[in-house]
Formats: C-alpha cells, structure tokens, sequence
C-alpha cells in the first residue's frame, strides 16, 4: 500500500532559488535516512549536484525562450509512503523511480531518495520544474492528486503491493488527527516563552527581548495582558507596499466588499490604533523600523488576520518614539 502526495517546491522569502533548492535537495539526500546514500537513484542528474544542475537549467531557460521565471516554483516533489513491512527499501527506490518514469515520462531531470528512519518506508521523488530541453516548464494541473495516486495504486498493483481501495479524504488535518500526541509547534513554543517573558512584567520591548535571550532579569514596570488576549511577534521586516503612504497602505489591505469612503475611515482607525497618525502622509521608505512594525500590523487588522476589534499589543512601540 502506498500513500502520495505532490507538492510545489516554492522559494522562501528572502532566500535565493540556489538555496532553496540546496536545502530541500539536501534534506532528502540526508545519509542518516538513505543509509548512506545508497538509496538514491536518478535520472539525467547527478544526486550530489542536482541542486546546481537544476539551477542552470532554469538560467538556461531563460536565456533560451528571453521568459523570466514568473512563479516561485522551482521543483516538484511527490512523497510515496509504504506500509509497514510491506517493501524493502531497495525494491521502494526502484518503485518511486519507475513512477518518475512513467509520470514524468523522460522531459525532466528527477531523483529519488528513499528514507527509512521512520516506520514507514517512503520515497521523496523530486524533479526539476524545468525540461531538459530548458524550454517549457511542468504545469501542475487539476486533479494531478488524482493523477499521481492512480499511477502509484498501479505500478503497486504490478508490484504485487496492496494498494487502498476505496481512499477517503480526512475530516480532519494531521495535526488534529495527533491530538495529544502531536508535538508542539515553533509558533506554539515561541508564544510560550512570549508568555512566560510577559509573566516577568519586562518595562519595554528591548527589556522583553532580552528576557527571550535569556540575557536579563526586569527590576521594575510592566506589560499587561488582558484575559483572553494572545501574544505574538510580528516580523522585523513586514509586508507593506512601497509606493504609497501609510494611510493608503492601510486602506488598500481593506479588500473588496466596501467603498472607497469606508475603507479610508477604517483606515484611519488603525492608524490610530498603532500610533501612525501623525505620520499618515509617509511612504515606508520614511518610516523608522519599529514603525514599519506597526504598520504591518495595522494592514494585518485591516485584512482579517490580526484581531479586528483593536485587541492588539503594540510591544515593539514600546521602545521606538519614531
């Protein structure tokens, strides 16, 4: 029986495509999990250098066809688990690199790590979103979920392997499925150790980071956390768009279902809401870094991912006048 999943390999913020394709290629060739790295085959690449070859493909694509990469995606990847006892790892290599065969049917290069340090045996098949010719690009498509399950039950079938039957879509997500068993995630940790710091009354935002590190202990003032409030750090480099002011910047975060006049009058409360008002005229580019914070918060409020209601902790104002 073999589970799969495809998946697009997107660039990370503030990371080159030569990285991300160096640390997600990396991952999967891990020697701790492919015994050595014997259980990693290819085709048209060479494993240890997959990362740079699919990098020059895409750089020769570009000079090729004169198109510049438009979306993000710089690899495809399809994870193809195997039941408990079912496989041996040699025999689910040679399983998930027919499945690339066949799927890919010979227009990109690919490789397959199969990972035995978990229970389940399973392949990480990734192959490079460009052709070999540099020419065209893979284009995910609808139902190509269905399409790589259906390929996977098949070559499992020639492989005498069992294969679900009648699959059904879960209820619920993985994490939710694990219940109490699930471990905690980094945003669940970070908040924790924000609590735990907030329990300590820090008098300022520089004071509060400096408990994170570890660095201090607070010998007077505090922050309040009201009942029912949650706490979070908001990035040092938020999202804001560049070419317009801060008030505009806010309403454009709006969205649509309003009028200009109600968008700029919501606005203008968040703005007063994170201290900005007096500098409502400013481009970003103007703004201190701790009032860039504030207002990637106030856009954050505006669009529905930050508390709507004002219910906000402004920690980085604490210690930033401008």
């Amino acid at each position: 029986m073999a589970t799969t999943r495809i998946i697009s390999m997107h660039v990370s913020h503030g990371k080159t495509i030569a990285d991300c394709l160096t640390d997600r290629i990396d991952y999967s060739k891990n020697p701790d999990k492919t015994q050595g790295g014997e259980l990693i085959s290819a085709y048209e690449c060479d494993p240890k250098t997959a990362d740079a070859e699919f990098l020059y493909s895409k750089r020769q694509y570009q000079t090729i066809t004169g198109r510049e990469q438009r979306h993000d995606v710089i690899a495809y990847q399809v994870r193809q688990s195997f039941k408990p006892g079912e496989i041996t790892p040699e025999e689910a290599n040679r399983v998930g690199y027919e499945f690339a065969e066949r799927f890919l049917k010979g227009r990109h290069a690919f490789f397959v790590a199969t990972h035995t340090d978990k229970k389940h045996i399973h392949n990480h098949i990734i192959w490079n979103s460009t052709t070999l010719d540099c020419k065209h690009k893979f284009r995910d498509f609808l139902g190509s979920g269905r399409a790589v399950a259906r390929l996977s039950d098949a070559i499992c079938t020639e492989h005498r392997l069992s294969v679900i039957a009648d699959p059904k879509r879960g209820k619920n997500h993985y994490g939710k499925w694990l219940g109490d068993n699930a471990k905690p995630t980094h945003r669940e940790l970070l908040c924790g150790l924000i609590d735990a710091a907030l329990l300590q009354k820090p008098d300022s935002f520089d004071t509060l980071l400096k408990l994170l590190a570890g660095k201090e202990q607070p010998d007077a003032g505090q922050i309040e956390m009201p009942q029912g409030w949650h706490s979070a750090l908001l990035s040092p480099d938020p999202y804001v768009i560049t070419w317009t002011n801060v008030q505009r910047n806010v309403a454009m975060a709006c969205g649509v279902g309003k009028t200009p006049e109600e968008r700029y009058e919501k606005a203008a409360d968040f703005v007063r809401l994170v201290g900005l008002q007096d500098f409502a005229d400013l481009t970003p580019a103007e703004l201190s870094t701790g009032m860039k914070q504030r207002l990637g918060l106030a856009r954050a409020g505006q669009s529905g991912t930050a508390a709507a209601d004002g219910r906000a902790v402004c920690l980085f104002g604490l210690s930033d006048a401008r």
